[in-house]
């Protein structure tokens, strides 16, 4: 499920991108662009200005629209993927009988 899962956040995304950079031809998919749906509206648009893309208003207004499903698609596959991880986290500490404080070292919490 969690290959699954993953496969399907990167497909998404990567299907996103080339729409992207079809219709908007930004200068280059930053590493913030890699990322859109976790921006929020505001920032998604200005990386895009910043990567040279010139948007009209009914462009902006398209592309709101475009953003708000896509956005809300992909974050709730990545809570997906989150909330599988700590399941196996979980099984994993319970199968060898990690206590607290081993837990907390392994994920790094002091």
């Amino acid at each position: 499920e969690m290959i699954n899962l993953n496969k399907t956040l990167h497909e998404q995304t990567q299907r996103a991108l080339e729409l992207l950079q079809t219709e908007y031809k930004p200068k280059k998919i930053s590493q913030k662009l890699e990322k859109f749906y976790t921006l929020g509206l505001n920032p998604f648009i200005e990386e895009l200005e910043k990567q040279g893309v010139k948007l009209t208003l009914s462009q902006k207004e398209e592309l709101i629209d475009w953003y708000k499903t896509k956005s809300t698609t992909l974050t709730a596959i990545k809570a997906q993927i989150e909330t599988l991880d700590a399941a196996i986290d979980r099984e994993v500490y319970t199968l060898f009988s990690l206590t607290a404080e081993e837990i907390a070292i392994v994920e790094g919490v002091e």
